[in-house]
């Protein structure tokens, strides 16, 4: 079998090869394939578009869209609650306030309830 028909057997081998068929220009030849072949991973891969920043980006906007879609629910319940809250009047605004807010009018007396746990310690 011929030398040149051998296979190779890595990239010792491969530059060995070259030196001895072309001389230096094999080896110039030889790096600026090497130096493109890099640029050019490092373009797919890592750049501004590559292909980590894409599918990290796809991860921040499914995120986004179900913060969105959260807070569009959440929103909905707000208006239905304002709008309960308006047609119902005075009374029900009352409630809320009293409810959420903890709030009494003038004149009224406010009774507090302490609850004991098994030791007898107030809570």
């Amino acid at each position: 079998m011929r030398d040149w028909a051998r296979p190779l057997r890595g990239p010792r081998e491969i530059l060995a090869r070259r030196v001895e068929s072309e001389g230096p220009r094999g080896i110039l030849q030889l790096s600026l394939i090497a130096a493109a072949m890099g640029a050019l991973g490092y373009l797919i891969l890592g750049g501004d578009r590559g292909v980590i920043t894409m599918v990290s980006l796809y991860s921040q906007i499914r995120h986004l869209e179900k913060d969105t879609a959260r807070l569009s629910e959440e929103n909905r319940l707000m208006v239905k609650e304002l709008a309960r809250l308006r047609a119902g009047g005075s009374e029900s605004l009352d409630l809320r306030v009293r409810e959420v807010l903890g709030l009494v009018q003038d004149g009224e007396k406010v009774y507090r309830f302490v609850e004991e746990d098994a030791a007898g310690v107030a809570k």
